[in-house]
Order: C-alpha cells, then structure tokens, then sequence
C-alpha cells in the first residue's frame, strides 16, 4: 500500500460503488468519478476496468505482462495497524479480483 493509502481507498471505492453502497449517491459518485479512459473496459463500462500485471525477476525487471480484460473486485482485505513492533514494517493488503480473460504478452 502506498503511503497515503490512496490504491486501497481506490478499490474499497470501487467494490463498495459494485456491491453494497450506502445511499445511491455513493454508486453514482463512483460511476462519475470512474470515468477515465485509463478506468473503462473495452466496451465503455466503468463498473470493469482491463488491467496489466507485470511480472518482475528477483532483480526487479520485467519479465513478462498478463494483460486482464473486464477486471473488477470482488474482495478487499482489512488493514492491521501494530504499535508494538521497534522495526518499520510496511502495511500490506490482499485485493482478489475476477476478470473475462487474460493473455500474456
């Protein structure tokens, strides 16, 4: 997660505007504030999103890219916050996600 935690608000947004929002203002803000281009799917859906992974070697380089069609969320693992430890230790988040199809290139 980045230090702001904006990636983990982006998809908490996003599977929240898909599945259970609050009050219809919610959904209609992520479907407004979800139009980029960079945010739809082949087909102009904002509730779907292509994607790219890439696939780095131990040294950091790229090894290969799957590319996902129609990506959307479908899960979002909570944060734990420690005080207890001396050390840095970087926060990490688990987000699952379901697709159409995927090709690497």
């Amino acid at each position: 997660m980045d230090a702001k935690l904006e990636n983990y608000k982006a998809v908490l947004n996003w599977l929240e505007g898909l599945g259970f929002p609050d009050d219809w203002e919610q959904y209609s803000t992520f479907v407004r504030e979800s139009y980029k281009p960079s945010n739809v799917a082949s087909d102009g859906n904002t509730n779907f999103s292509d994607g790219v992974l890439s696939i780095l070697s131990s040294a950091n380089t790229p090894l290969a890219d799957a590319y996902f069609v129609d990506l959307f969320p479908i899960s979002l693992s909570s944060i734990n916050f420690t005080s207890t430890s001396a050390d840095v230790q970087y926060v990490i988040g688990k987000a699952t996600f379901k697709y159409t199809s995927f090709k690497f290139k």
